[in-house]
């Protein structure tokens, strides 16, 4: 692996460092328990690197959009409007914007992997 390519998994991994998975089990373990997990959201982020450009911020989307890949599409999601109100403020065009990177991010997730069952949450969030 070049140098480059180290460099870029140790800023990904530093991202990543504050996430954790939650198992379809429900058990919660960290990101590097779940073979892949890490690489699925690099992919997932990728194509939003160059709006994102903070990797913290880039994969937090990330997460968020891969979990909210699991609520049914056909309700307009609460959960999507408690992101925008806490992360998006109130620039309509900014809460456009970060609605659409989250609604691309979570059918990425569903067409990419659509097996992968897993969530992450924040270890706040796991009560760690």
């Amino acid at each position: 692996m070049g140098s480059n390519a180290k460099k870029l998994r140790r800023e990904r991994n530093r991202a990543l460092k504050d996430f954790l998975c939650v198992t379809p089990q429900g058990d919660t373990v960290p990101i590097k328990a779940i073979g892949g997990a890490a690489d699925a959201l690099e992919d997932l982020a990728s194509p939003f690197a160059d709006v994102i450009q903070n990797e913290q911020v880039l994969y937090y989307f990330a997460v968020m959009g891969w979990n909210l890949s699991f609520l049914p599409s056909e309700e307009p999601t609460a959960a999507m409007q408690d992101v925008l109100d806490t992360y998006a403020g109130d620039d309509p065009k900014f809460r456009e914007l970060v609605g659409r990177i989250l609604e691309a991010m979570a059918r990425r997730k569903t067409a990419r992997y659509p097996d992968n069952r897993f969530t992450f949450v924040s270890p706040e969030t796991a009560g760690g």
